[in-house]
């Protein structure tokens, strides 16, 4: 008897998200990160234009790396972060996209401008 074949398309990740308004959200605009894998998006730009190397500024020394789904391509491009210094690719933060972003410990960072 031959057995069916199958093909694994995609890949399966378990995120934590803090509970909170919107997501890991809080009310008073602070931005919950946990240690370990983190899907975010922001619902507005950054001003002045934020990218993902960039993005060590505002976490700190916790932000191990930020990747996404390029959207044309459909790769993953990721940033590392040893020692605060980014490597790797330099991606525009963009409103509305999703990033995932690794951290090495809990961060909350408050967040200003229009939530």
């Amino acid at each position: 008897m031959l057995g069916k074949v199958y093909r694994v398309v995609g890949l399966l990740m378990l995120l934590s998200v803090t509970p909170g308004v919107q997501g890991n959200l809080e009310s008073n605009g602070t931005l919950v990160l946990k240690a370990g894998l983190n899907l975010i998006s922001f619902s507005n730009a950054f001003s002045p234009s934020m990218t993902s190397q960039g993005m060590g500024a505002l976490f700190g020394a916790s932000l191990l790396a930020v990747s996404r789904v390029e959207p044309v391509n459909q790769a993953i491009e990721t940033t590392t972060f040893v020692g605060g210094a980014p490597s790797g690719a330099n991606f525009p933060i963009v409103a509305g996209e999703g990033y995932y972003l690794d951290m090495a410990a809990d961060v909350s960072e408050v967040l200003t401008g229009d939530l």
